[in-house]
């Protein structure tokens, strides 16, 4: 009998302290005493929040911009996820609400009989969304075309920007929302684990095997990857005393996605050699293509579901488009984008920014709640940004926040969270009101860099920190409930 564990493959970071690093156990909730509203506009909204470190919040009129309460507004923070808002309008304005990625079948050669006299090439443009029926579909078309063997080689071709096999060194190497990302990748570059007699097993397949081993193997976090001398991933050890992980990370996108194209291609009558990364030589014609969704729809998917690989792409593709040329790697992609913002939003200020990525994993990202506020108003002003939002007590990473009747649906916005960092930015809705925006942020930078210490050393008891998390979004929850009421 055959277990599988279905993975939600949008999970990131944001609530990985309810899946794959952190105990199940609950904590006791904490109510937290709130501060007037003030009556003047720096005035704080709360007096209490996360037991340590800066919490800092603006709150403005969205169709003026006049400031109507902020405490901190100007401090550079950790952004965490919320640094998807500034990837989303960047890739909005360069690239287009309704621009499409497409992923292509190239041939050099002639088709003689049923054999091509050349090479195949699987090249991608950083389609965010692209998925295995996406690829079976490449494969009917490439037996459509009346190719049954190749002659030559079986390129992916990855040029368009640069490949990243890991997100983050600071984040453990086994999580879903670490996983590497490039210009070819399928199924957000994870894969879903099951397990059976024969033992655990991935659907879609790995190359690297999994095997059950003791604990003492893997360490405390119950699992470890298994690498050659030259990096290259062999085994996952799994604790065989540790509930299965519901997913695992893809490191080399590319060859991933190509290899189960040729596995798709297989089971149409196709044989493939192994895919190799690169180009030909010679000039390659068109052979079949798919063209993804519009943009504005995995922007959607981006900021409902946090997802960091689908940020990474639209960022880094964005760039590329921009420069004419593929950027040197995530931080020349990250500091174009920032550049491009910081001239074109005139109230967008640039003292104290470093932007790092274009998902928020870094712990170099630094961002200030009004430079958030500023993003937000472009958003709303050229793409009505709200709309491509989670809702509160409904949709995206806030359907199990603010659900209480006075709260749902009043707030559209983006959440983020890392350890020691919790933020919070988007418009207030309320029927009857003019639409404002909010934006806040919480950060404890040296409880973080002490976390990850103890965490590099095998330690990595995270209760400290997810009632902290606890604690910040208790904040949050209770500063939207007195700016909807009103008060």
């Amino acid at each position: 009998m055959h277990r599988i564990i279905r993975t939600n493959i949008h999970r990131t970071h944001e609530n990985a302290c309810e899946t794959f690093a952190c105990p199940r156990r609950a904590f006791l909730a904490r109510s937290l005493a709130l501060g007037g509203l003030a009556a003047t506009p720096h005035g704080p909204l709360a007096t209490s929040g996360p037991p340590t470190g800066t919490f800092a919040w603006l709150v403005l009129e969205a169709e003026t911009g006049r400031e109507l309460a902020q405490e901190k507004a100007d401090t550079p923070l950790a952004p965490a996820s919320c640094l998807k808002l500034l990837t989303a309008v960047f890739a909005l304005a360069v690239l287009g609400p309704e621009h499409r990625f497409r992923t292509r079948l190239l041939a050099t050669g002639a088709l003689r009989d049923d054999a091509l006299a050349g090479d195949l090439v699987l090249r991608g443009e950083g389609d965010p969304l692209l998925d295995l029926d996406h690829l079976l579909a490449l494969a009917l078309a490439l037996k459509r075309a009346g190719v049954r063997r190749i002659l030559g080689r079986f390129f992916v071709d990855e040029s368009a920007f640069p490949v990243v096999p890991r997100l983050s060194s600071e984040e453990p190497e086994w999580a879903p929302w670490n996983a590497g990302v490039g210009p070819l990748g399928v199924a957000f570059d994870r894969v879903s684990l099951g397990e059976g007699e024969g033992g655990p097993f991935s659907i879609p397949p790995l190359v690297a095997r999994l095997q059950r081993v003791p604990v003492s193997r893997t360490g405390a976090e119950g699992i470890r990857a298994v690498r050659s001398a030259d990096g290259t991933l062999k085994a996952w050890l799994l604790a065989d005393d540790r509930p299965l992980p519901e997913a695992l990370p893809v490191e080399d996108p590319g060859l991933h996605a190509a290899r189960l194209f040729a596995r798709f291609a297989a089971g149409c009558g196709i044989v493939l050699p192994e895919p190799q990364s690169g180009a030909p030589s010679a000039p390659a014609r068109e052979i079949a293509v798919h063209t993804g969704l519009p943009l504005r729809d995995g922007v959607r998917a981006m900021l409902h579901h946090s997802n960091n690989q689908v940020a990474e792409r639209l960022g880094l593709a964005a760039a590329a488009a921009l420069l004419g040329q593929a950027p040197r790697g995530r931080r020349h992609s990250a500091a174009v984008m920032a550049e491009y913002l910081a001239q074109r939003i005139a109230d967008f200020p640039a003292r104290g920014l470093n932007v790092a990525d274009h998902c928020g994993l870094s712990r170099d990202n630094r961002l200030t709640a009004r430079a958030l506020a500023a993003v937000l108003r472009e958003g709303l002003r050229r793409f009505e940004l709200p709309a491509l939002l989670p809702l509160a007590g409904w949709s995206g990473t806030l359907a199990r926040r603010f659900r209480a009747p006075d709260r749902a649906l009043g707030l559209a916005a983006k959440t983020g969270s890392l350890d020691y960092a919790s933020a919070l930015a988007g418009y207030l809705v309320v029927p009857g009101r003019a639409l404002r925006i909010v934006a806040m942020l919480a950060d404890d930078a040296a409880a973080r860099a002490a976390f990850r210490s103890r965490q590099r050393a095998g330690e990595p008891d995270r209760r400290a920190a997810q009632l902290w998390l606890r604690l910040a979004r208790a904040r949050e929850e209770e500063t939207i409930a007195r700016l909807l009421a009103g008060s």
